[in-house]
């Protein structure tokens, strides 16, 4: 009743608990936030001792979330003109017009971030003048949790600038006092002081706060973000400013007075929140009240689609409440300037974890499921940038398998005897048997008493350890690029030439009919040689009941990543998964970053105490579209290693074997600390990987 008397309309409040359920993962439960009908706060207030003082909390926090539906904060038009400020909203892009006004306005700006936290300071001061003047019975607790949150507010010094200046404008917002000001920030925080001012002016609308935030843009945008040394923070020239009475507005000086080599400059980070404000996201909102509005793009076509509308379809179909994306995910102008770090360094905490997979409906392809991908670049997350499509790979027949068996019997019914030998992970003891490994002490006593009493004693006086079930589920994941189609050829550099040569000879000795057999049975491919290690895998590993899955995998382009069920895991092995390895072939190019974490999907949510995921490759990752350009390699390598991170996280144990001999130059970079091999001799294969199988799980 509180909300809706404010607000003016239906609205309704909840805890914050309740958005785990709705997929809001731009949401901090800890804070209160809106989502333009409903307003969230934390079920729990514990800021203060007394239950009033927490109660207070909550009745400001609740208003201010109020106060942005009733003095509207989301009915933002970026073609209606602002009262306050001559209008300088001018789209670049013909474009936009069919984007959400919001996400329009975010896009005139080069750093969205910066652009989102101005906004958000700015149009936080207008919505809580507006409640401070509209309603006398909050505002003396209203003043007094705003200067409470000015005592928790971080300390200037242990900001760089341009975060210090954003933080100096959310004090003034707070109607407080910032203390000490770098000289080098005078200037241009008395010339940003009236632009916020003027939104206490009557009639203030969140159109005034978009000009407001391209001016104040203006002046912010051209600081340093450097970190000023102690001696320069504690220049005569840091001094005090009047925030809020600034008659006289000089002109802002350029900071050439900030010294470049006195400190790194680094990347801008969002403010702090003001708690009771809580988490403001109204580029979103606007988004989903827009996408409401217009159902149009229910019938595009989603492979048409851009990853960002292809999210949107997600939400119209009601397939999702929010895809938790960021304004900062959404399209910008062709004109906006990347940072490129010349060493990326993909160990750093990225911004927000990989979101887990979203599936689609299935259709005549199978199942499709949408993965983020790692810009190593942006050091962020492209959300569901890549769709991965399950199938089950065609049948053939089983002759490929069985005459795999018989022409390795030998290699064969050794891999599986060792197989048979592996020490179990888990053994069970058993007691009061006829035989053992030892005696079974209560057993024995008793049979001793029974004697001595002149009963017949139990004779099952022994105990021995069982081996049970081994608790191991591992995932091949097999590469089917088109690079697998490569012939082997018999000739090694290793070889000596005149073995080479002899052996061609004694081969013109044979007779012409056993050429021309030989000359009509297909070369073999490196993909022979893999399905053959997986012939003889699949024998040794039905001798150890270990839970297996095999996949194979392709990339062509983001959104045609294959992904081909050979035996999944929880299938048990038939004649069917023969026939399958009879049809894997080479298919595209090596998009293994998707692959690798659909996999991991598949172990994550299976029960066992091992889990290992073994990549098996010929070459480098790449694809079409894997990059910013077709000659960023570097784009693919740090993407993968991020999927295989992503698996060390969840407790699964990656491991890649390449068959490439130039495997060194890029699995260093791409693996480091996760374990890999490079198999030299391709025809090695079938040998090593049982042996690299057992020492991963013994």
């Amino acid at each position: 009743m509180y909300g809706q008397a404010l607000a003016g309309t239906k609205v309704q409040i909840h805890s914050t608990e309740t958005l785990s359920g709705k997929s809001m993962g731009w949401i901090h439960h800890d804070l209160p936030t809106t989502d333009g009908i409903s307003i969230f706060v934390p079920p729990t207030a514990g800021n203060y001792d007394s239950e009033r003082e927490n109660f207070d909390w909550y009745k400001v926090a609740v208003t201010h979330q109020a106060g942005h539906i009733e003095f509207g904060t989301y009915g933002f038009s970026f073609e209606k003109e602002a009262r306050l400020f001559p209008d300088r909203r001018r789209p670049s892009s013909p474009g936009w017009a069919n984007l959400a006004d919001m996400v329009r306005f975010f896009n005139l700006f080069g750093d969205i971030k910066l652009a989102l936290d101005i906004f958000a300071v700015v149009e936080d001061f207008r919505i809580d003048h507006l409640l401070k003047q509209e309603y006398a019975g909050i505002r003396s607790i209203y003043r007094w949790i705003e200067q409470d949150s000015l005592s928790r507010r971080p300390s200037l010094e242990s900001l760089p600038l341009s975060e210090a200046f954003i933080e100096l404008l959310i004090r003034a917002s707070l109607n407080g006092e910032p203390g000490p000001v770098p000289g080098i920030l005078h200037n241009r925080l008395r010339a940003a002081m009236p632009i916020l001012k003027r939104l206490q002016m009557d009639g203030a609308s969140v159109e005034d706060t978009a000009e407001a935030t391209i001016r104040l843009y203006e002046i912010i945008n051209a600081i340093p973000n450097y970190r000023l040394p102690e001696w320069q923070r504690d220049m005569p020239e840091a001094r005090s400013v009047e925030i809020l009475h600034e008659e006289e507005v000089p002109e802002p000086e350029v900071c050439e007075s900030a010294d470049p080599d006195s400190g790194l400059e680094v990347p801008y980070h969002a403010a702090a929140e003001v708690e009771f404000r809580g988490s403001f996201n109204p580029e979103f909102v606007h988004l989903l009240q827009a996408l409401q509005e217009n159902p149009d793009l229910l019938g595009i076509d989603p492979l048409t689609l851009s990853s960002e509308e292809l999210e949107i379809g997600r939400i119209l179909r009601g397939e999702i409440f929010t895809t938790g994306m960021y304004v900062t995910d959404l399209p910008v102008t062709a004109n906006t300037q990347e940072t490129v770090n010349e060493e990326p360094n993909t160990e750093m905490v990225e911004p927000r974890a990989a979101r887990p997979a979203v599936k689609m409906q299935p259709d005549e392809e199978g199942e499709s499921f949408f993965y983020d991908e790692w810009d190593y670049q942006a050091s962020s997350y492209r959300p569901r940038w890549c769709r991965v499509r399950e199938k089950l790979v065609a049948e053939g027949n089983t002759d490929f398998f069985e005459n795999t068996l018989a022409r390795n019997s030998l290699l064969a019914a050794q891999i599986r005897k060792q197989f048979e030998m592996l020490a179990p992970e888990l053994l069970q003891k058993l007691n009061r048997l006829h035989d053992g490994e030892e005696l079974d002490l209560n057993a024995a006593i008793e049979a001793l008493v029974d004697r001595k009493a002149g009963h017949i004693p139990d004779e099952k006086v022994y105990w021995k350890r069982r081996k049970i079930k081994r608790d191991v589920a591992v995932v091949f994941l097999i590469d089917m690029s088109s690079s697998t189609a490569d012939v082997i050829d018999d000739f090694e550099e290793e070889e000596d030439f005149a073995d080479w040569y002899f052996a061609r000879f004694q081969a013109l000795l044979k007779s012409r009919a056993e050429r021309a057999q030989q000359s009509m049975q297909s070369p073999r491919q490196v993909i022979d040689i893999a399905k053959e290690s997986m012939v003889l895998m699949i024998n040794a590993l039905e001798a150890t009941g270990d839970c297996y899955g095999i996949y194979g995998f392709s990339g062509h382009g983001r959104d045609n990543v294959e992904f081909l069920v050979v035996k999944d895991l929880d299938e048990l092995f038939s004649p069917t998964v023969k026939r399958r390895i009879d049809r894997v072939r080479p298919l595209h190019s090596t998009r293994m970053g998707p692959a690798i974490r659909h996999a991991t999907s598949k172990l994550e949510v299976h029960d066992a105490k091992t889990k290992i995921l073994f990549l098996v490759s010929d070459g480098y990752p790449q694809d079409e579209d894997y990059g910013r350009d077709n000659n960023d390699k570097e784009y693919a390598l740090h993407d993968t290693r991020m999927a295989l991170i992503e698996a060390k996280r969840k407790n699964i144990i990656p491991f890649c074997l390449t068959i490439d001999i130039a495997g060194y130059d890029y699995l260093k970079k791409m693996a480091q600390d996760i374990g890999y091999e490079v198999v030299n001799k391709v025809e090695s294969l079938p040998e090593r990987l049982p042996i690299l199988y057992k020492r991963l799980t013994s």
